[in-house]
């Protein structure tokens, strides 16, 4: 059962790369669709690191950036995990990237401020939500106001 497991994620593997060709994207969308991907898993510290060093190039920046707050921006509520891990995310870019990240970041609080009202309760009543993401008070308050 494992091995059709593997096998699914990498056709899925697969199919996004081939997507992502279609449409364009460049190398830093592609990071950051990947690290913000609906997988159950969380993005690899080798591709944080790297989507980090890119905010430290100014065209590079403007790029991942824009497709960070385009994941931040929710269609649809069940797709809280693409939030959830754009949020983590944005806090590792605020971390180890460049100070833009911070005035960028700023500069766009109104993405941020929209995510105080998402709301989404799974088929099993799991709140993965704001009040789900951001279980404890104190992170609540730091990334929502």
């Amino acid at each position: 059962m494992t091995t059709n497991n593997n096998k699914d994620y990498q056709v899925k593997g697969v199919f996004n790369k081939m997507k992502q060709a279609v449409h364009y994207y460049n190398e830093m969308e592609s990071k950051v669709l990947q690290a913000t991907n609906m997988d159950a898993w969380g993005a690899p510290s080798s591709l944080m690191r790297s989507l980090a060093q890119g905010t430290m190039e100014s065209e590079k920046l403007n790029i991942i950036m824009p497709a960070l707050y385009r994941r931040l921006t929710v269609k649809e509520s069940k797709q809280w995990l693409q939030v959830y891990k754009g949020l983590v995310l944005l806090e590792y870019l605020l971390k180890y990237g460049d100070d833009q990240v911070l005035s960028y970041a700023q500069s766009h609080q109104d993405v941020l401020n929209s995510l105080k009202t998402f709301e989404y309760i799974d088929e099993k009543g799991q709140d993965k939500g704001v009040n789900g993401m951001f279980h404890p008070k104190e992170k609540k308050n730091k990334w929502l106001g």
